[in-house]
């Protein structure tokens, strides 16, 4: 079924504001898109979902392709409910198959059962921890490998958040950054929204993580939200703390002096993708002078 058609479903269920940011969201996964395109799931969907336009989620697809009757509220409630023998065996075969092919899913069922395999991890443990190193491709895997997967998992548990945090741990690659970016741009809500889940995500995690994840929005067409998130996150920064106070540290400390150049580095990139670039560039202009006085202070005592 051709992309105009969905347009035109959309259009008599939803208001135009909502029919903005659920086109959005299903065209960020190329599998859930892909899927939307066939005429018997898209007719299921407009039958089951209509004008519920929180439900256009991949997690809410997933489970019609599944022909799971269960709602997604029921799945992601606390104490998460078993996921029944037979779709549990055909979760572990899916995991199974990823783990022999390593290439990644194929269809949504396939992405489907595999977002189950994470949501039957986190009934059994209940935590995240780990879980990005059990998954990490290795070498020879596509990055794509859990990115469906991971966008769907977000509908099915009662933390999508705390998974979403458990992505951008110690050391994460770039993929799993990625990952998380594309596990929240893929659900249908406002940018408004967006913005203050990925604020919650990232409050209290280093400013270099900030930074990833606000480039990436940015790299991947999303420069209004990767801006308002900026700004958002610049309100009562603590590195702005960090710079008063090292304001008055001592001149020839090179320790001190290189703290404070990164600092003034990462707030000029912070304001350059909030769009002042006259902070952006006063900013990098005074961690250059911060630089110059620390190679002042090594040719001194040299």
């Amino acid at each position: 079924m051709p992309s105009s058609d969905l347009f035109n479903e959309l259009g008599k269920t939803l208001t135009s504001n909502e029919s903005v940011y659920v086109l959005s969201a299903l065209r960020q996964d190329p599998l859930v898109w892909r899927t939307l395109g066939q005429s018997e799931l898209l007719s299921a969907a407009v039958e089951r979902i209509g004008d519920q336009a929180h439900l256009w989620s991949p997690a809410r697809l997933a489970l019609l392709v599944l022909g799971d009757p269960r709602s997604v509220d029921a799945l992601r409630a606390e104490p998460m409910a078993l996921l029944g023998p037979g779709l549990q065996e055909l979760a572990l075969q899916a995991y199974q198959n990823l783990q022999r092919g390593a290439k990644a899913p194929s269809t949504l069922r396939e992405a489907a059962l595999l977002a189950l395999t994470l949501r039957e991890r986190r009934r059994l443990t209940g935590t995240w921890v780990g879980m990005l190193a059990e998954i990490m491709p290795k070498a020879g895997q596509s990055d794509a490998l859990w990115r469906t997967p991971l966008a769907i998992l977000y509908g099915l548990i009662p933390d999508p958040e705390e998974m979403l945090r458990s992505l951008l741990s110690k050391n994460a690659p770039r993929v799993a950054f990625l990952w998380a970016m594309h596990a929240q741009l893929s659900q249908p809500v406002s940018d408004a929204e967006h913005t203050q889940v990925f604020v919650r995500v990232l409050h209290g995690l280093p400013t270099a993580h900030q930074l990833i994840l606000l480039r990436s929005l940015s790299l991947h067409g999303r420069e209004p939200l990767a801006a308002a998130l900026a700004d958002h996150l610049l309100v009562n920064h603590p590195a702005f703390a960090a710079l008063r106070s090292q304001a008055s540290t001592d001149g020839f400390d090179p320790a001190a002096l290189s703290n404070r150049a990164l600092a003034l580095q990462q707030m000029g990139a912070f304001y350059q993708l909030a769009g002042d670039s006259s902070q952006a560039l006063s900013l990098f202009d005074a961690a250059h002078t911060t630089l110059e006085q620390w190679f002042a202070v090594f040719s001194f005592k040299g």
